[in-house]
């Protein structure tokens, strides 16, 4: 799946289309590629308008996508705490976050 820098908006869309479909066709894992929201980015500019907590939007709509499934998805995400942030990859279920690893 590809997933341009910058396309947050786009990226969410077919991010959330798949983990559901996924998850309602009965996978237990998912695995989506690093930053994929945002796409690949390093520019600081880009990284502080897109970067969001790990309880925010993007992280919300995963839980919601997974409601009903016992699939748990590991995304890349651009992350945001406080004025710090960080290249994350999240384990999302349908409870919420499970864990998290920052790059």
């Amino acid at each position: 799946m590809q997933l341009p820098a910058g396309r947050v908006e786009d990226n969410t869309v077919r991010i959330l289309e798949r983990v559901r479909s996924a998850g309602t066709d009965g996978c237990d894992l998912v695995v989506l590629p690093e930053l994929a929201n945002t796409g690949y980015i390093v520019d600081r500019d880009q990284v502080r308008r897109f970067a969001e907590p790990d309880d925010g939007p993007f992280v919300t709509a995963m839980v919601d996508a997974l409601q009903g499934t016992t699939a748990l998805a590991f995304v890349g995400m651009c992350e945001r705490d406080g004025d710090s942030f960080f290249n994350t990859v999240l384990a999302v279920g349908a409870s919420g976050p499970v864990m998290k690893y920052r790059k």
